[in-house]
């Protein structure tokens, strides 16, 4: 196999893992969010890139998380169906409501960057916290986690 087709057959995301580490091992996840972006990462085709649970003291936006992920281009809809069952989970009793966008700008590092990271898809999901305890906003994310390893 030439070089240019072993380069069009690697996972995309390769180059994203390496590029930008797990969100893991650049710095400690928020232990509210942690099972959730183990769960993300374990899919293969999600890589998260940053995270913030929005439930600490020193949160920027208290009540308001987030996680940024690069999904591949070809799982687009596979992530928005993703989304649209975690939020449909807890019915009426969703302690989060779920906005995502996808980013073009490099609020994500180098995430704009289609030559760098082609085939990669950038997205920035905020999670705001609706109504509820910040103690079931951390059940909620604990189960989200177990239905992401479920959907896989």
């Amino acid at each position: 196999m030439k070089k240019a087709e072993r380069a069009r057959t690697v996972d995309p995301l390769v180059k994203v893992r390496r590029w930008l580490p797990f969100d893991e091992t650049r710095h400690p996840v928020d232990p509210e969010i942690a099972s959730l972006v183990s769960a993300l990462n374990a899919t293969g085709w999600i890589v998260t890139v940053g995270s913030c649970s929005g439930l600490h003291e020193d949160a920027p936006n208290r009540g308001v998380g987030y996680v940024h992920v690069g999904v591949r281009a070809s799982d687009v809809l596979r992530f928005a169906s993703l989304l649209n069952r975690l939020q449909l989970a807890e019915g009426e009793s969703a302690a989060w409501v779920l906005n995502c966008s996808l980013v073009f700008e490099e609020s994500i590092v180098c995430s704009c960057d289609p030559v760098e990271f082609p085939d990669v898809v950038f997205f920035s999901v905020l999670m705001a916290l609706a109504g509820q305890s910040e103690a079931e906003g951390t059940r909620q994310l604990e189960s989200m986690a177990v239905l992401i390893a479920e959907l896989g």
